[in-house]
């Protein structure tokens, strides 16, 4: 059996999905055809032309569909897709959530269990920890979102999984500087990686996400994608306004970036 040699993930401007067909649509076609797993980052299609927190659950049912249908195409087969974050509404209740699919079928969905400022507002707070076993591979892997971090323990509950994907949002930080950003990379994902024994890939949004009932106001965010051993930062992006494609070259044991505007070629 033909085994993808990459794990990818997919630094997004925050923004509507895109076409079919469009330049966006063929790289991320393309990345999948490579790529055994694939990762999203959080509130990828949560853009500012939603005002409300209606909208934006009516637009995750969309997102939910679209991620579906990407899953379905031939040159996504046997690549896992961990589709950023889309919010679910479960009765009464509201969740920031990671679906995570495999060639047209959900497997599993994770819940944000450590709820960001304005999040609070209006949304609750998951309960568990979710592994996905990859269906070809037989990779591990843990979910966490974003703020979950949070909590250094939170990284034990993934002991011995093969890699910790952690879709972000990454609030924009205006007096941020290099040495503060290695300073947080190394305390938590650093760390993280070394307590769990997992390779962390943190995918994160650029641009703002709409902040709808969660706030008053877009919030800004940046793109600090990076990927995490226990002992060093393999990769971080090229920019917190940049898009485009890091991947895992699993056989060599390489990293390779390319721009959103290379990887369709």
């Amino acid at each position: 059996m033909f085994m993808k040699p990459y794990i990818s993930l997919y630094q997004r401007k925050i923004a509507p999905l895109p076409e079919s067909g469009s330049a966006e649509d063929r790289a991320i076609l393309n990345i999948c055809q490579k790529s055994e797993t694939i990762v999203f980052p959080e509130y990828f299609s949560m853009h500012k032309g939603l005002g409300n927190l209606t909208e934006m659950v009516e637009y995750s049912v969309a997102t939910y569909e679209w991620l579906i249908n990407l899953s379905q195409q031939p040159e996504a087969k046997d690549t896992l897709i961990a589709g950023g974050t889309i919010l679910q509404r479960v009765g009464e209740n509201f969740f920031n959530t990671l679906p995570v699919f495999f060639n047209g079928t959900l497997l599993n969905t994770y819940r944000k269990r450590e709820l960001f400022e304005n999040e609070k507002l209006t949304l609750t707070a998951g309960t568990k920890s979710v592994t996905i076993l990859h269906p070809v591979s037989h990779k591990s892997y843990g979910l966490l979102i974003c703020a979950d971090v949070r909590k250094p323990e939170i990284f034990n509950d993934y002991k011995n999984n093969d890699y910790i994907l952690i879709p972000t949002a990454s609030p924009f930080i205006a007096d941020d500087n290099p040495l503060k950003q290695s300073v947080r990379d190394q305390t938590i994902y650093v760390a993280g990686a070394r307590s769990s024994g997992a390779t962390i890939i943190k995918c994160c949004g650029t641009g703002c996400v709409t902040a709808g009932s969660l706030s008053n106001k877009a919030h800004a965010i940046q793109g600090r994608s990076l990927v995490a051993t226990g002992e060093s930062l393999p990769a971080v992006a090229p920019g917190i306004e940049w898009n485009g494609f890091i991947m895992i070259d699993k056989i060599n044991q390489q990293i390779e970036i390319f721009p959103l505007a290379e990887s369709s070629l």
